[in-house]
């Protein structure tokens, strides 16, 4: 009896392969466009969501210091400038503008991605 005719033929495991390597090609082709799309967010957010974040932590000490309550919104001369809370006011590394808010809310950048 001949074992050989359990193993595939030479041609279909080429076949198996050639599908093998288009997969393996297509998941390599994803991870490196999910990287880009996270380090262009990582790059580009990052820096926007730390100065929403300091502004907001200045908008919380502010409140603190001049008995202000939670609606209370500041300006940004009441935040922003020399012997305030922060020195300048940051900007947004795409341009965004920044928005203040009340003490309890967040300010906002004018980009959406940018509050998450």
């Amino acid at each position: 009896m001949n074992d050989d005719t359990n193993s595939p033929s030479p041609v279909r495991t080429r076949s198996y392969l050639r599908i093998a390597a288009w997969v393996a090609g297509l998941v390599v082709l994803l991870y490196v466009l999910a990287v880009f799309v996270l380090s262009n967010h990582f790059w580009h957010a990052m820096p926007c969501e730390h100065h929403l974040s300091v502004i907001h932590y200045a908008t919380e000490a502010w409140a603190r210091d001049h008995q202000k309550s939670n609606s209370d919104v500041p300006t940004d001369s009441d935040l922003f400038g020399p012997g305030k809370y922060i020195l300048e006011k940051p900007r947004c590394p795409e341009g965004g503008v920044y928005t203040l808010s009340c003490v309890t809310n967040r300010p906002k950048c004018s980009i959406p991605n940018h509050n998450d």
